[in-house]
């Protein structure tokens, strides 16, 4: 495991406790998200590579991914954790991996939209060794204001 991303395994073991997956979307609901997310954060885009699109894959793999530009979706990974989970790539930069700020945006995302308390959110985190930035701080870079729930992105 690289320095750089030497965080990846230990978020991804306490998104599988902590971030349990919610109901499995429909292609429409995948794609209505991240539009919903991308109108929320336009004002992240400025002046950047611009909107992010979503892809669905055909095919059965293990992986989800981005390039930053389109989040590619195996059928498994429909879920609202799995898009909050490469769209906070998109924000902070594919090449960034799974470091503080990463946990920091996907952090401010979870508890947005899904209404996870962030107090409890980041002591799991730390419980789990995991630096973050403050999700306060990425509610504002992301223009996250006031409350959202997941009803209002699909």
């Amino acid at each position: 495991m690289s320095r750089r991303d030497s965080q990846k395994q230990k978020l991804y073991d306490w998104e599988h406790k902590h971030l349990k997956k919610s109901k499995k979307l429909s292609k429409e609901e995948c794609e209505s998200m991240v539009r919903t997310l991308n109108r929320h954060t336009k004002r992240l885009w400025r002046g950047k590579i611009g909107p992010v699109s979503v892809n669905i894959l055909k095919r059965y793999g293990r992986n989800s991914w981005t390039d930053g530009r389109e989040i590619s979706l195996r059928t498994w990974g429909m879920t609202p954790e799995v898009i909050f989970h490469e769209y906070a790539h998109c924000c902070v930069g594919v090449s960034r991996g799974h470091g503080k700020e990463f946990v920091g945006c996907l952090l401010a995302l979870v508890t947005h939209y899904l209404g996870k308390d962030r107090i409890l959110m980041a002591k799991t985190l730390n419980e789990h060794n995991i630096d973050f930035e403050s999700s306060e701080t990425w509610r504002k870079k992301l223009g996250l204001n006031g409350r959202h729930s997941l009803r209002n992105l699909i």
